[in-house]
């Protein structure tokens, strides 16, 4: 390769740094502990049939447009099932996309199946976490 083309390799490459970065920052240490706190909370209260718990662990909206702590249950049940019962959680990091904090969870079924949970995460006026909604997405991975 001539040192031209390196250059101009070299000059993308740099020119691509800041882009990933601005798409992806760190939640601040303090925080990330509180979402997972939230999270797993959440995680717990499922596990224990305590809808009024995991209910509570929403944000306002999603209890709103979820209805009640029994609903809740209805849907995890029939829609989410490795989270209602999950064996083992991994949570990643929190990550902040332009003011959009998610937390991306490893779950593990009791099928052993893997799944990714990645929770949308709300801060409150007092400073507190609420999980505003969650996505489950499959994945070809067998747990062992």
């Amino acid at each position: 390769m001539n040192l031209r083309l390196f250059k101009f390799w070299l000059f993308c490459l740099a020119a691509l740094l800041p882009v990933g970065r601005a798409c992806a920052e760190n939640v601040a240490a303090a925080d990330a502990r509180l979402i997972k706190m939230v999270v797993q909370s959440q995680l717990k209260a499922l596990s224990e049939d305590d809808a009024t718990e995991a209910f509570a662990l929403s944000t306002p909206e999603a209890r709103s447009e979820i209805g009640s702590p029994e609903n809740l249950m209805r849907i995890v049940k029939e829609n989410f099932g490795p989270l209602y019962h999950c064996r083992l959680a991994i949570f990643m990091n929190p990550e902040n996309d332009d003011g959009d904090i998610t937390q991306t969870v490893r779950i593990t079924d009791d099928q052993d199946h893997v799944w990714l949970a990645v929770y949308d995460m709300e801060q409150e006026p007092d400073g507190g976490w609420e999980i505003d909604g969650w996505e489950l997405l499959e994945t070809d991975t067998i747990s062992i």
